[in-house]
């Protein structure tokens, strides 16, 4: 591997509602009128610390380094990503030292659908991502030596990351660093030193469930993934937890670990569990190389088809937990509105609409589920999906190019033509319907017509404050009650957020009534949320559908 070319020595000093940043660069060099440094304004659609020039003291051997802004072309990095970026006056001359501010909001505060990569804090805690608080180099594809050190005036406050524990010192890509989570402050741990064992958990708040034995399962979740995916030599992976204003539990994963943002909602403990496994199966399968969005049918449909997998086999949750899943998400699949969209599409519309976000959970576990039959069904059942997978992780192992080329290839291969033309037609939006037993010998499948609600327009309006009216159907029961594009809701029932991970955003009573602001004041406007009946097929217990 690569020798770094940019060395960072990372001090962060956290208060409160603020953590210090000073960052020293090696080997960095800027050029007079050229940007050289950047920091996300918005990744994947949560808004990143707004430094301007003015709030970054930056010099160098020659002293001060006076900064001017610039800002990134979303045309050029992708919708999801745009970036503020750093000019320097004059040429740099040896290390160019930073220091600056960023702001850790309070855990409860509102915010927008998205990863857990904001600093976010609570009784003197705090967790977020590099991602949103780092101003780091322009290249991506630089390597960095990162060194991090913790200055914190509080004895009892520690710090902790996705990288390393404390203090420490790692070589990464950019991406890497960019992924990193980060803990701070009284956390709480399991172990009780923790960092260097093989799970270690981290977490600030007060977590609606019992974190002990969580924990416990979640070790042997991880040890049963390890197994499976055939993991050599596993590095430590970090499970951090805090708090957020939601009802359902959100989170985002990395290498080497994830972050959970607990709800205030209810959750069964079978369906957040199976939550923990998904995230940790982004660990092991990781995300295929591409444009940002335009292969989560591949990361997020894996982690959806081995959390089952794993948990049925390791005999992780029960049967009843793991047909409650199943109709869960193949409910959520059949009665999208989305079902057919073109998967292209999907990308551009990821954080702006939550049935779209879903295509690459439910259409990407449907996918790899009836792939799995065709390739047992075609090799005579010595074959399956996961030797497909594993050789792909293999792959990634070795540092080859991990991509949708290489998936095409491994299909190709083990299936010949009908194998790019069954990925080509999940890609295009043609139903899905995998066999019988594609979920386990003891399941069976069952066609019937499912009565569906709509809001007609999007469900992100009444989730994402501010709380505005958008992509309001002109033709639909909502606008022929009177509601505008770009109304402002005051309030609204007959809509509850939903709690269950990869489904709706929204469960919908058969009327919903919203009350918007308009000159006049307050107007409530009700409409009906009945959309007529969708074909769904449902997988139950086979002695339950004998009865």
């Amino acid at each position: 591997m690569a020798e770094p070319e940019v060395a960072l020595h990372l001090t962060l000093a956290p208060t409160a509602d603020t953590v210090t940043v000073t960052a020293r660069f090696g080997g960095l060099d800027g050029s007079c009128g050229r940007p050289f440094l950047q920091v996300p304004r918005i990744i994947a659609s949560v808004s990143g610390q707004d430094y301007r020039a003015e709030d970054v003291i930056a010099r160098d051997e020659r002293g001060e380094l006076h900064l001017t802004e610039g800002t990134s072309d979303p045309e050029d990095v992708g919708a999801l990503f745009t970036a503020r970026t750093f000019i320097p006056a004059r040429d740099t001359v040896g290390d160019v030292t930073l220091t600056y501010r960023a702001a850790i909001v309070p855990a409860f505060s509102p915010r927008r659908p998205g990863p857990s990569f904001d600093l976010r804090g609570i009784d003197g805690g705090f967790a977020g991502a590099f991602a949103t608080f780092l101003i780091l180099p322009i290249d991506l594809s630089v390597r960095l030596r990162l060194t991090v050190a913790w200055a914190f005036g509080d004895r009892e406050a520690r710090g902790f990351t996705t990288r390393g524990a404390g203090d420490f010192t790692v070589d990464l890509t950019m991406p890497e660093v960019l992924m990193t989570f980060l803990i701070a402050g009284p956390v709480r741990t399991l172990p009780e030193e923790a960092g260097t064992a093989p799970f270690n958990a981290y977490w600030i708040g007060e977590p609606p469930f019992a974190v002990e034995d969580a924990m416990a399962w979640c070790t042997r979740a991880h040890e049963a993934l390890t197994a499976f995916f055939r993991a050599p030599s596993p590095a430590p992976y970090h499970f951090m937890l805090r708090p957020h204003p939601n009802r359902r539990d959100g989170g985002a994963a990395t290498n080497d670990g994830f972050m959970l943002e607990y709800g205030t909602g209810p959750h069964t403990e079978a369906a957040r569990r199976y939550m923990f496994l998904h995230e940790m199966v982004h660990h092991f399968v990781g995300t295929l190389d591409g444009p940002p969005g335009s292969t989560s049918w591949y990361s997020e449909g894996l982690a959806e088809h081995y959390k089952i997998k794993i948990a049925a086999e390791a005999k992780l949750l029960d049967r009843d937990a793991h047909e409650a899943e199943v109709r869960t998400m193949t409910h959520a699949y059949y009665t999208s509105p989305r079902l057919g969209l073109p998967y292209a599409e999907a990308p551009g519309r990821y954080w702006s609409d939550s049935h779209v976000q879903g295509i690459a959970y439910n259409r990407g576990f449907m996918y790899f589920a009836d792939l799995d039959a065709l390739i047992r069904g075609r090799s005579g059942g010595s074959r399956s999906l996961d030797d497909l997978v594993l050789a792909m992780v293999e792959d990634r192992r070795a540092g080859r190019p991990y991509d949708e080329a290489l998936w095409r290839a491994k299909l190709r291969a083990e299936l010949g033509e009908a194998g790019i033309t069954h990925f080509e037609r999940m890609l295009a939006g043609d139903v899905i319907v995998p066999p019988d037993e594609a979920f386990g010998a003891d399941l069976t499948r069952v066609r019937r017509r499912t009565e569906v609600r709509r809001l007609g327009f999007t469900d992100r309006s009444l989730t994402n404050p501010p709380l505005v009216i958008a992509g309001l159907d002109p033709a639909g029961p909502a606008a022929a009650a009177g509601l505008r594009e770009g109304d402002a809701v005051i309030s609204f029932h007959g809509a509850e957020p939903s709690v269950l991970h990869s489904t709706e955003a929204l469960v919908l009573e058969p009327e919903v009534t919203i009350v918007v602001a308009r000159e006049g004041g307050p107007q409530p406007i009700t409409f009906a949320t009945r959309a007529g009946g969708v074909p769904e097929h449902v997988w139950e217990q086979r002695e339950v559908v004998r009865r």
